[in-house]
């Protein structure tokens, strides 16, 4: 009796231990979004014989990397699925709570047999929270390229810390008038679900119906990034001032491009570059910098050149122990030359982190000849500060001597005058020379100037005229120049006139006026001088 209980103990523990596979499968329900608040999924009984008393899993709670949630609710959680039959099974949320991280979440769907939970079958449902503010909201935009054109970097997608990055998007506009677009884009941590400050985030495009535009993102990495973390690029396309009515984020199906950020072994970069934009010849540059390891390894000595052959700038500056994450302050200062050509030039900044101090009589360590080149072990990046030389003023090449010859003319207030001058070729090759005369206004007007050009040959001079006429009032001494202009450059020469008054009809006119007087007397004595004569004549008659 005894051993009969045993065996059926046994048989019942061995019945309840086996596992009957659930015959049923779940399609993958399409995702949730911000926009898309429903979804299904379907659960088909495969086997032709047996029905199942089916439960779904509840509560079905996303849940982001900060603890917000969101519910989402089925149609049905518990039922009978019969043999070889299959039922929908609707999912839907309410909306999703403020300051939701962004990114793609997943939830496990578990369906089991009711009498027995350890028999089941698992789906997922995934609910996407994308980079327009309510989600993809149209068909009219389409992003239809997103490509790393790898400025800095060599791999697409793999950036370094201050890496230069460039980004090829297109948008496309299938809707029946033109738009004004906005183009959003960014840098976005998951773990502090917060964006990279790249400084500028959007781009304006006008599109026409139908057309495509292509725009080129640029910026650069901080150098303060975790470079421990994986990072996602969002771009997003909508209508300007209609973003919740009118938006597209993805690019064939995906929400957003995965980034690796990452830190090479050793590199130091140049940072927070700053000089003045404009110099002229003899001015003294300073180029305000930062160096930071941005490298794994702590540098001991470091060694930062400024370059350029042009206008031989060459000096460094050592930095005795940079630690990986640390910076410090660069100042480099030198001359433009005198004989500097008026252009843009381009200082190359560029970090050495081996490299032998050869002591060779050098006592000023901003002298990169004190280094022995032969050592010197560079890291891969050339940094650029730009600066502008103009207005420089060169020393001017004399080819050109004017000679003032002696007016001849009387020189008087109201006459003309004429200077004559000799322009003399002086230089090694034949010149066109433009005439000029100026310091003439305030005491004449000029007439002519003959001629306006010669061309001389090497040597050859010839004959200017000028003919001035002087004002009614200018009597005194008076000095204009004449100036042979060559080659943006001029040459003056000086004539002084002394300017005599004119006594002509109204020098008399004037001479009454101010001696009234005297000229009443004069008057008086020629009246007495007439009447003795009148006189003397009557007498002589009678």
């Amino acid at each position: 009796m005894k051993s009969k209980i045993v065996s059926l103990i046994l048989l019942t523990v061995l019945l309840s231990s086996l596992v009957f596979a659930l015959d049923v499968t779940i399609s993958a329900p399409a995702d949730l979004t911000k926009a898309k608040n429903q979804s299904s999924f379907t659960l088909t009984n495969t086997n032709s014989t047996q029905s199942y008393n089916i439960t779904i899993k509840t509560p079905l709670v996303i849940t982001d990397s900060a603890g917000k949630t969101i519910t989402l609710t089925l149609s049905s959680s518990s039922f009978l699925l019969a043999n070889s039959t299959s039922t929908q099974i609707n999912v839907s949320h309410s909306g999703w709570p403020s300051g939701f991280a962004y990114g793609t979440f997943s939830k496990p769907i578990v369906v089991y047999q009711t009498e027995n939970a350890s028999n089941n079958i698992t789906g997922n449902i995934n609910y996407v929270s994308d980079y327009c503010i309510n989600g993809i909201n149209s068909t009219d935009l389409e992003i239809t390229k997103l490509t790393d054109e790898q400025l800095d970097n060599k791999d697409a997608w793999k950036w370094n810390p201050l890496d230069n990055v460039e980004i090829t998007v297109k948008v496309h506009n299938s809707y029946s008038d033109d738009l004004d677009v906005v183009l959003e884009y960014g840098l976005y941590n998951p773990s502090t679900r917060e964006f990279i400050d790249l400084d500028e985030n959007t781009v304006d495009l006008s599109i026409d119906n139908g057309k495509t535009e292509e725009t080129t993102i640029k910026f650069q990495i901080p150098s303060d990034i975790d470079a421990s973390e994986n990072y996602q690029f969002y771009v997003k396309a909508y209508e300007d001032g209609r973003e919740k009515a009118r938006c597209i984020d993805t690019k064939d199906g995906y929400y957003s491009q995965t980034v690796q950020v990452s830190k090479k072994t050793r590199a130091v970069a140049i940072d927070k570059i700053k000089t003045d934009s404009n110099y002229v010849c003899g001015d003294t540059v300073q180029i305000r910098a930062d160096a930071v390891n941005i490298g794994k390894d702590d540098e001991n000595e470091v060694l930062i050149v400024a370059f350029n052959r042009e206008l031989g700038v060459n000096v460094a500056k050592v930095l005795d122990s940079l630690d990986s994450g640390d910076s410090q302050s660069l100042n480099f200062e030198f001359k433009i030359p005198q004989n500097a050509s008026e252009k843009k030039y381009t200082i190359d900044l560029k970090a050495y982190f081996k490299y032998d101090d050869d002591n060779s009589g050098c006592s000023n360590d901003d002298d990169i000849e004190c280094y022995d080149k032969n050592s010197l072990d560079e890291l891969d990046r050339t940094f650029t500060a730009s600066i502008s030389v103009e207005g420089c003023v060169k020393p001017s090449t004399t080819n050109v001597a004017i000679t003032a010859l002696p007016i001849e003319t009387e020189v008087k207030e109201g006459k003309e005058i004429t200077a004559k001058a000799t322009i003399i070729n002086t230089g090694d090759s034949t010149t066109t020379y433009v005439i000029d005369v100026d310091g003439e206004e305030s005491f004449s007007k000029l007439v002519s100037v003959t001629p306006v050009t010669l061309t001389l040959n090497k040597g050859e001079s010839k004959d200017v005229l000028v003919t001035l006429r002087l004002n009614d009032d200018s009597e005194g001494t008076h000095t204009f120049n004449v100036k042979a202009v060559f080659d943006n450059k001029e040459i003056k020469q000086a004539f002084t006139l002394n300017v005599a008054k004119s006594v002509g009809m109204f020098g008399f006119l004037s001479s009454i006026k101010n001696n009234w007087f005297i000229w009443i007397i004069v008057l008086i004595n020629i009246v007495l001088i007439a009447a003795i004569i009148l006189v003397a004549v009557k007498l002589a008659r009678a």
